[in-house]
């Protein structure tokens, strides 16, 4: 595999094969060729290099592993490539990670690709973290450019997609609403 800058990287096809539907198409297509170089110049070189190096730990061929934090941290770098190529596992590894070590900028980065209508996969657990991360950065002052959606402004919000925003932002809704129900304001009537 080669990257943008001409970096080579030696991976087995049989490790591309595996962890991609679109890769193995592209390998299978072109069997003839003894050695085959597959350029992939549309992402930086850290996050080609950490997208090989996921693709073939999920392999018996590696002995690397990575705890859920790891992984976590690494959704930022190989979504986009993750996307491209159609890497379900690899995409259901990243979910179970989140879930397991939530991390803002990997949450942002998986629900950027994920279309709306998409099976729920956050935990209760992870769905309250963003929940609390919105909120705190909610509380902050921010500068409001009256031009943008406020949304867009919000460090946590931005560059989530809208349904995913619209989700969150309906959940702490419905939550503080039910809160509300549950425990009604002290009145202070006064009565006789």
């Amino acid at each position: 595999v080669c990257s943008s800058d001409l970096r080579e990287f030696a991976v087995p096809a049989l490790v591309l094969q595996a962890c991609s539907p679109v890769l193995r198409e592209i390998i299978d297509s072109t069997r003839a060729a003894e050695e085959l170089v597959l350029t992939i110049d549309d992402c930086g070189v850290g996050a080609l290099e950490a997208f090989l190096d996921l693709a073939a730990a999920q392999t018996h061929l590696s002995t690397r592993s990575y705890d859920a934090a790891e992984l976590s941290g690494l959704a930022v770098r190989v979504m986009p490539l993750v996307h491209k190529y159609d890497c379900g596992g690899m995409l259901r590894l990243l979910k179970m990670a989140l879930n397991a070590t939530p991390d803002v900028e990997g949450l942002r980065a998986v629900l950027k690709y994920e279309g709306e209508g998409a099976a729920p996969w956050m935990s209760e657990h992870t769905a309250a973290y963003l929940e609390e991360k919105i909120i705190e950065s909610l509380k902050r002052p921010q500068w409001v450019d009256a031009t943008r959606p406020i949304w867009a402004q919000n460090e946590v919000l931005s560059g989530l997609p809208l349904h995913a925003v619209a989700d969150q932002l309906m959940r702490i809704t419905l939550k503080h609403v039910s809160r509300e129900m549950r425990c009604p304001a002290p009145s202070h009537r006064k009565f006789g």
